[in-house]
């Protein structure tokens, strides 16, 4: 049984279940259904929640059920405490109204009755799953030329109410629409009925409803006209269902296909009125009926307008006793306020601009639906919610002052074109909308048959697709033809890749074999520089030198250490003629850890042709360091060598490039007691370029360093000034060359990179250089 709330006359507050107050009148009882109609019909009126959010919201709820519909939808927080408390207490006012109306006339409040009043147009029957049956006992007879039954109340405006009836003379069923209250209307209103009528019936059109006949009955005097009868469903319907099954993951293409086939069959039949200068002033989704077979018809046209009569005061108003406003804020017929329906309604339409209404007010409509069809909810949807507190007239002020709606706005997931070309249609001002309705129907065909359309400017990557969708075997054989190009092109890219890398790793192979070369050839040289060094330490000069010296003050010819000393500058000078490498050779004496040069001959550096011997007066006298003390506690035989840099100190240099420093004791013979050392001086950047002459021009770039990687030859051209460490050409070779010569050897065959360290003396790392070879791609 359902709750009922029984009061006094007076009004008081009754507590919900969350606490909140509903005022209610007292006296009065009111059944849950009752209220939730009357609820509902409110909230819709105030734009707090729409219908698809309505429809969403009430899928696991019945009005036969014990939870209130306030309950569940601020539950579901589709309405604020506040708002539900705001929407009970106008619910109630609704219904006093009503029972007291009824009380007077002496009708019975049922819930049949509380709908027929509230929800004249049925939605909100359909929407809480009501089936109740209407004006039941209206039914009758309507008899004019013919006879037709009534069968059953199909729906009711401001102005009409339609049934299902049946032609007894043609033996069908029918619609029929006769004025509401017959015995209140107006002339005006009668008038306006009867040109409703007319209106339609002067269109022929598959998409636009017929009429077959106009009459008053002859016992009521009601005035009436039949229609073809199309059921009760509607694009309002189908554009709801579309969005339920896209939002629970349908995208099937074809569901907004064939919303937009009716919409185009929607245009045919907008420009074929419009071609008889008759103007709709009220498209909406729910004014489009579609049949059992499918086939869209445009109904409702009581708004409609000839542009070619006159234009009469009641083309824009209704008398105030014919106002009404329904139950999802459609401003029907208000007194004072402009025909149509707010929520699709033109900015010029709503502001009233009598002079600016004409087919373009039609397209707006029509663009208005499209973007239904898009969205799932009405234009100004979002308007009437935000205008909710200042009522229609808010409502009607937004329209014709804010900016046209953009699809995307609502739905991010809108086609671009599609939304452009609702944009268009939608245009605040007339001149920048679509001139026709055809030519609106032109643009969807193009977008259905993937052509581009004017509204909007397609990027190339979707005119690219739109081309490979309309030229599909084109494509196909082009994209087979593409596919075997490119299978073919990796094939031989792979092939190539992988000789590439054969050949590459056979260059490795071979640069490494290089690396072995050149170490061979420094070494050669340094064996040759030490073998050198020792011969010089032996010729028969040197040990008559100590002998002139160990028989000072004896005149014996040949013990004189002068002609010794002669005799030892010639054999010098002969060896720097011989090995134009060679910068200097030496004879030391060491004693009490003092050295002193007996006999030296250079290679000036400025002209390597000219050979001097160096007078006594210039040889040198330093104390021992580090390397000839070394060299002075080897074996007779052995040699040391080291890398004398420019600014070293102990090695007595008198030139700005590193050379290679070669020493070996002597002894003498007859004591066995150390004499001195033998060196020779080698320009080592000279060497290293020598060398590297044979390998320049190579797949590969070759640098000589000294053992911390500066650069002291190389082979690669153009190098930059500045880049004198191989570390700062050669990234991967950084730790080898920090690990102080700990690592003799290192392979980067990613990078195309071998580094080695030739030690200049076998047994120990006193001195060493660096060697680097890169591959050059």
């Amino acid at each position: 049984m359902s709750e009922v709330i029984s009061v006094s006359q007076e009004t008081s507050a009754r507590p919900n279940h969350d606490g909140s107050e509903t005022i209610a009148f007292v006296g009065e009882s009111f059944s849950k259904e009752e209220r939730d109609v009357a609820f509902v019909s409110q909230g819709l009126r105030a734009g707090l929640f729409g219908e698809r959010q309505l429809k969403t919201a009430l899928a696991d709820w019945s009005i036969y059920g014990e939870v209130p519909v306030a309950d569940h939808l601020q539950t579901l927080a589709l309405v604020s405490p506040d708002d539900r408390a705001r929407l009970e207490a106008e619910a109630a006012v609704v219904l006093h109204t009503l029972r007291t109306k009824q009380d007077v006339g002496g009708g019975k409040s049922t819930l049949g009755a509380v709908l027929e009043n509230i929800d004249e147009s049925g939605r909100i029957a359909a929407l809480l799953g009501v089936g109740v049956a209407l004006g039941q006992g209206q039914a009758g007879v309507r008899s004019s030329v013919g006879r037709l039954t009534l069968i059953r109340k199909l729906g009711q405006g401001g102005l009409g109410t339609v049934w299902l009836a049946r032609d007894e003379n043609m033996q069908r069923y029918v619609a029929l629409k006769e004025v509401t209250r017959a015995h209140e209307a107006s002339a005006p209103a009668i008038a306006r009925f009867r040109r409703e009528a007319e209106i339609a019936g002067r269109l022929e059109h598959p998409g636009i409803v017929p009429v077959y006949e106009f009459g008053e009955d002859t016992e009521s005097s009601r005035v009436f006209y039949t229609m073809r009868f199309l059921g009760k469903q509607t694009l309002q319907h189908a554009v709801l269902e579309y969005h339920e099954r896209r939002e629970a993951g349908d995208h099937d293409p074809m569901l907004l296909r064939n919303l937009l086939t009716s919409f185009v069959s929607i245009c045919q039949a907008i420009g074929h009125a419009h071609s008889r200068k008759v103007i709709h002033r009220d498209l909406k989704p729910e004014n489009v009926a579609i049949d059992h077979f499918g086939q869209v018809i445009v109904i409702d046209w009581g708004l409609a307008k000839v542009l070619d009569e006159t234009i009469t005061s009641d083309d824009f108003f209704y008398a105030s006793s014919e106002s009404s406003v329904d139950a999802a804020g459609s401003q029907q017929t208000a007194a004072g306020q402009v025909l149509g329906t707010p929520l699709y309604m033109a900015p010029e339409q709503a502001a009233g601009r009598a002079d600016e209404i004409d087919e373009r007010t039609d397209i707006y409509g029509l663009g208005a639906i499209l973007y239904a069809i898009l969205t799932g909810i009405a234009p100004h949807e979002r308007s009437q919610a935000e205008s909710a507190a200042s009522g229609a007239r808010g409502l009607i002020s937004a329209i014709a002052g804010h900016p046209t709606p953009l699809a995307r706005e609502a739905n991010p997931q809108a086609d671009p074109a599609l939304e452009a070309i609702c944009a268009k249609a939608m245009a605040k001002r007339p001149y920048a909308r679509y001139q026709s309705a055809t030519e609106l129907a032109d643009e969807i065909q193009h977008w259905m048959a993937g052509e581009p359309v004017r509204a909007y400017r397609e990027s190339r990557r979707q005119r690219l697709g739109r081309w490979v969708r309309q030229h599909r075997r084109a494509s196909q054989l082009m994209g087979s033809a593409l596919t075997v190009t490119l299978v073919a092109a990796v094939m031989l890219a792979a092939s190539s890749y992988k000789d590439m890398v054969a050949k590459r790793t056979s260059k490795f192979e071979d640069m490494k074999g290089e690396v072995r070369e050149i170490a061979a050839q420094f070494t050669t040289r340094f064996e040759n520089l030490a073998r050198n060094v020792r011969f010089m330490s032996n010729v028969p000069s040197v040990e008559g030198i100590i002998t002139a010296r160990e028989t000072t003050g004896e005149s014996a010819l040949g013990n004189d250490e002068e002609t010794w000393r002669t005799r030892l500058e010639t054999n010098y000078e002969g060896l720097l003629r011989a090995n134009q490498d060679y910068l200097a050779v030496a004879l030391l004496t060491v004693k009490e850890g003092t050295t002193r040069e007996i006999v030296r001959v250079e290679r000036q550096i400025t002209d390597p042709a000219f050979i001097r011997r160096v007078p006594k007066s210039r040889l040198e006298e330093r104390r021992n360091d580090t390397f000839f003390e070394a060299v002075s506690d080897l074996a007779p035989g052995e040699v040391r060598l080291v890398i004398a840099e420019p600014s070293a100190d102990g090695a007595g240099l008198r030139a700005s490039r590193p050379r290679v420093l070669a020493a070996v004791p002597v002894y003498n013979e007859a004591s066995g007691e150390l004499f001195g050392l033998a060196t020779i001086e080698t320009d080592m950047v000279a060497d290293a370029e020598g060398i590297l002459e044979g390998f320049a021009g190579r797949e590969a770039e070759v640098f000589v360093t000294n053992s911390s990687g500066q650069i002291w030859a190389t082979t690669r051209s153009g190098r930059a000034a500045g880049s004198s460490n191989v570390a700062a050409i050669v990234p991967s070779v950084k730790e080898f060359f920090a690990a102080n010569g700990a690592a003799t050897a290192f392979v980067d065959a990613s990078h195309g990179v071998v580094a080695d360290r030739i030690r200049l003396n076998p047994y120990d790392s006193m001195g060493s250089i660096g060697l680097v070879l890169r591959l050059v791609d």
